[in-house]
């Protein structure tokens, strides 16, 4: 028979099951909103060609006055779209472009502020802040984020503008109805009213999305150059080392780049591949008892066979002194 447990020990389980529930559920809640925002980031414009879509109507089955409210509300509609969308693209720009200014803020500042003081932080980390601050510009760039805010903003301001027009000049044809009713050739003249102002809208929304088209065309076309300019500088190089008289230290010597340990050798030449480039610091040291060693510093290019020559001089190990 399982022990029985007392009220206390039946609270503190129950408390250690609710914060168990309570991690997991922060955890799950954290990646679907994680997943939120990559889901907006990078498909901002999956129902873009949906608000340029209308709905398959019968016009041929709707009274003059149908025709014109269908007209007035499928505008409407497109114009809230550009509304909602210009207001998520405006958030989106602000975002990326306030944190790229911090970022390239910190970048600038870092260097003279190490200088000043006694934090222990590489400069490295100013050039990884700028490269970050740059990496968000562009984000936005190909995400078309300032560009669409101010895309959508032109687009619902014309539309607008049209809307008014088209209502004003369609109250201008009611007028010229006798009693309210339009005979034959109103009716005809009121209908091509309407799909004239319909096709303008047409021709409106479909420059804006070509305008976009064209524009995520630039952006990655303009990604596929940069890509093809920054592989050959990040390409891996190699070191050629020569040690003039390696062959001399009979228990041979070590080939370090950037203190990391290359290998053992004992004749006069060695190689180091998958470099990364920039400048390095070659080292070699003999296994001998005085621990012989000789360095030097040199620019490992992209792609390229950096060549060094050292000659070890053999240094007498210190005896310890008598007592």
């Amino acid at each position: 028979m399982g022990a029985i447990m007392t009220k206390d020990e039946q609270n503190d389980q129950q408390k250690d099951s609710e914060q168990k529930w309570g991690f997991w559920s922060a955890i799950f809640k954290l990646f679907g909103g994680i997943w939120k925002w990559f889901r907006a980031l990078l498909w901002p414009q999956c129902d873009h060609l949906a608000a340029n879509s209308d709905h398959l109507v019968n016009y041929t089955k709707l009274t003059p006055d149908e025709i014109y409210q269908h007209t007035i509300t499928d505008v409407n509609n497109q114009i809230g779209w550009y509304t909602k969308n210009a207001c998520k693209k405006k958030r989106w720009a602000q975002r990326l472009r306030i944190t790229a200014l911090v970022l390239l803020g910190i970048g600038f500042i870092l260097p003279v502020f190490l200088d000043i003081s006694n934090w222990n932080i590489p400069g490295s980390m100013a050039s990884v802040v700028l490269a970050l601050g740059t990496g968000l510009i562009a984000l936005d760039r190909y995400m078309g984020h300032s560009s669409g805010w101010m895309r959508f903003i032109k687009t619902e301001l014309l539309l607008n503008s049209y809307l008014s027009r088209f209502q004003y000049e369609t109250y201008m044809e009611r007028l010229k109805w006798e009693d309210g009713s339009p005979d034959g050739e109103q009716q005809i003249s009121f209908v091509k009213h309407c799909a004239d102002f319909r096709n303008k809208v047409w021709e409106i929304t479909n420059s804006e999305t070509k305008d976009w088209m064209e524009e995520f065309r630039n952006s990655l076309r303009a990604l596929d150059q940069k890509y093809e300019e920054l592989v050959p500088e990040f390409r891996s190089g190699a070191i050629e080392l020569t040690v003039k008289n390696g062959d001399q230290f009979e228990e041979g010597w070590q080939f370090y780049v950037d203190n990391q340990l290359v290998n053992s050798y004992n004749n006069t030449s060695a190689a180091a591949s998958d470099v990364s480039p920039g400048i390095r610091k070659v080292r070699v040291v003999a296994k001998d008892e005085a621990q012989t060693s000789e360095e030097r510093i040199i620019k490992v290019e992209p792609g390229q066979i950096s060549r060094v020559e050292i000659e070890l001089k053999p240094r007498r190990a210190q005896k310890p002194d008598a007592d």
